[in-house]
């Protein structure tokens, strides 16, 4: 019998290499909750005066902060009491609002409602400015460590946590300062698109919940996110086709989950913006103002500690306004990073984070090349994308928050390379000492302006003593003749018991109700202004009280200005300190301007004919004022 001869065994396709190692490093639980306290520290120590100064003292400063505000006390009150919590009618009475259209950050509401409920709306703010920096800073950490050791890795997540963007965005606007999803999203697509260890649908689960996450965090960044994640797949692929054919199964398979999930989940949010009531159209913000000007990348603003007069007198004829200016990379990280590229050039990596940095910079700039505040016609690729629909509501300049992953990941790599440089050149501990010293000066050329600016909020006692609070919800309406945010801290802080026609620091879908009492507007901005007031006839008497009695007003509240003793001396100084501190000349922080209430009071008791209660500062006329008939003659 002739023996058969053992067939050979089919040989085994060659391994495809990996974009990163061929195992990603794992992070064991007492490094993370180290990196974790470390990083938190730093936060908590950045923000320090704020969060020691007083109960009623915030981060930054007062604007849009007091709708982030709102929008945080927002959440838990719509839902103790049933009510939607992506649309309200308490605000730009009786209209309402879509607050899908605006930076309502429904998740974070929901995740800080303990905190809001026990503590207040201020607590719940300065809790989510510290929480901000901290864990994005924290998952871009975990992220990096993939890749490289742990120095690295933690002065990589300092880039990307604590930058120049952070830094100014941290001012007003601590939704955009939360951007844990993009290490993470770094980190599931590499799991889904490269390493592919893990079933797929597990990966594509994580990927939907990341979008689903960021979508009620803030749209504006998951846009954002979604382009240059785009485009980081598409280098991928041009980097290595051969490995298309083998992966793209999984990936296909890991994507169909991931949208299944996302859809699943964002599919109410995005129909009560887009089809639900009180929805938006257009361009909710002036083109061509809120974009990256050329020379932010390398002069530092009022958010540095770095900054200079000769510096501020060219960062301060940018476009915008100081919290949208967060582009500072800086001359020597700008030449870290280009040695970085030369170190990692075998990396695909560091390839898919170029791509990822270049391209935010580029479409931060807008659609028009701006140079030190001059518009230079020169087209730019946001000349394109900015014409899509939604896509042309998107703030440039905030591309930076993605940017600096980017960055953040090249500075990882490249000091991990660094490390190893010596071992292969006889100059290698000058060539790392030289490496490390240009890494250690680009991210001292980042440091953040400290102490950072706080802002002392006005007092809102009287705003929930008079008639109006306590009231059935949505019945009553309280005119705050204000022409700033404050109208919904003040809200926020009398637990929303009153509604009212303003909406200012909110967008609405009927920009004709814009000013929603008319002749009360015009005599509070001329009160502020010091321009004359409306002359007291009957004619304006009527068309006051025809104001009043159209939105059912029952209580009209003028707010304390700068200067009324009712203010605690800290909020008194506190404009002059944080203009002072940021080295700004023209703002006003919170409040009326000094003299504003003693102007406006006495326009309208003589309009109303009676004089007003006096509540904690404010002046209150209540509903038998607005009720006074008026006479013909």
């Amino acid at each position: 019998m002739t023996a058969v001869a053992p067939q050979a065994a089919p040989a085994r396709p060659a391994p495809v290499a990996p974009l990163a190692p061929s195992r990603a490093r794992r992070v064991s639980r007492l490094e993370a909750l180290v990196a974790l306290v470390v990083l938190g520290a730093l936060a908590v120590a950045w923000f320090w005066p704020a969060l020691t100064a007083s109960a009623t003292a915030n981060v930054g400063g007062s604007g849009d902060a007091y709708g982030s505000m709102w929008a945080l006390g927002w959440v838990p009150f719509a839902i103790g009491h049933g009510l939607d919590p992506l649309v309200s009618h308490l605000v730009h009475f009786p209209g309402g609002v879509n607050l899908m259209w605006n930076t309502s950050m429904p998740l974070l509401g929901l995740v800080l409602s303990p905190i809001t409920v026990t503590a207040g709306v201020v607590a719940s703010y300065n809790t989510l400015a510290v929480a901000g920096p901290a864990l994005s800073s924290w998952a871009a950490y975990l992220a990096f460590r993939r890749w490289t050791g742990m120095l690295p890795a933690f002065l990589g997540a300092l880039t990307f946590g604590f930058s120049p963007y952070m830094a100014a965005e941290s001012v007003d606007h601590p939704f955009l300062t939360f951007l844990v999803t993009a290490p993470l999203l770094l980190v599931v697509l590499d799991r889904l698109l490269v390493q592919q260890r893990a079933p797929a649908w597990r990966d594509g689960l994580y990927l939907g919940l990341l979008v689903a996450a960021q979508l009620l965090i803030s749209e504006e960044i998951l846009v954002m996110e979604a382009l240059v994640a785009v485009a980081g797949v598409v280098v991928l692929v041009v980097l290595s086709p051969r490995q298309v054919p083998s992966r793209i199964r999984h990936a296909l398979a890991g994507t169909a989950v991931g949208g299944c999930v996302a859809a699943t989940l964002c599919a109410g949010p995005l129909v009560v913006q887009f089809l639900g009531p009180d929805r938006l159209h257009g361009n909710l913000h002036p083109g061509g103002t809120y974009v990256a000007d050329l020379w932010n990348f390398v002069v530092p603003t009022q958010m540095s500690a770095w900054s200079t007069p000769s510096t501020l007198a060219t960062t301060l004829h940018f476009t915008g306004n100081y919290t949208e200016w967060g582009s500072f990379v800086g001359p020597p990280l700008l030449a870290f990073l280009l040695a970085a590229i030369l170190l990692c050039r075998r990396r695909k990596l560091a390839w898919v984070a170029l791509t990822v940095a270049v391209l935010a910079a580029a479409l931060s700039l807008g659609s028009s090349l701006h140079l030190k505040g001059r518009i230079t016609g020169i087209a730019l690729p946001w000349s394109l994308l900015g014409r899509v629909p939604v896509l042309e509501n998107l703030l440039p300049t905030r591309f930076a928050s993605v940017m600096f992953l980017g960055v953040g990941l090249l500075v990882a790599l490249g000091l991990e390379d660094l490390r190893r440089a010596w071992r292969r050149w006889r100059a290698g501990i000058v060539l790392r000492a030289a490496g490390y010293g240009l890494a250690g000066l680009g991210l001292l050329a980042l440091a953040p302006v400290v102490p950072y600016p706080l802002n002392v909020d006005p007092p809102a006692a009287a705003f929930a003593r008079g008639l109006a609070c306590p009231r059935p919800q949505g019945q009553d309406v309280t005119v705050l003749p204000s022409n700033d945010e404050a109208t919904l801290y003040w809200q926020a802080q009398a637990g929303y018991c009153f509604a009212q026609p303003a909406r200012t620091g909110l967008n609405a879908s009927n920009p004709t109700t814009g000013i929603p009492q008319p002749l009360l507007t015009a005599a509070s901005a001329a009160a502020e202004t010091g321009q004359p007031m409306p002359p007291v006839t009957p004619a304006v008497r009527a068309e006051v009280h025809s104001e009043l009695a159209r939105d059912r007003v029952v209580e009209v509240v003028v707010a304390p200005d700068a200067s009324n003793p009712a203010f605690p001396p800290a909020y008194r100084v506190a404009t002059q300190e944080i203009l002072d501190h940021l080295k700004l000349h023209d703002s006003v922080l919170g409040g009326f301007a000094p003299g504003t209430q003693a102007r406006l009071g006495a326009w309208l008791s003589q309009v109303l004919g009676s004089s007003p209660t006096r509540v904690a500062g404010t002046l209150v006329w209540h509903r038998s004022a607005l009720r006074t008939p008026v006479s013909p003659g």
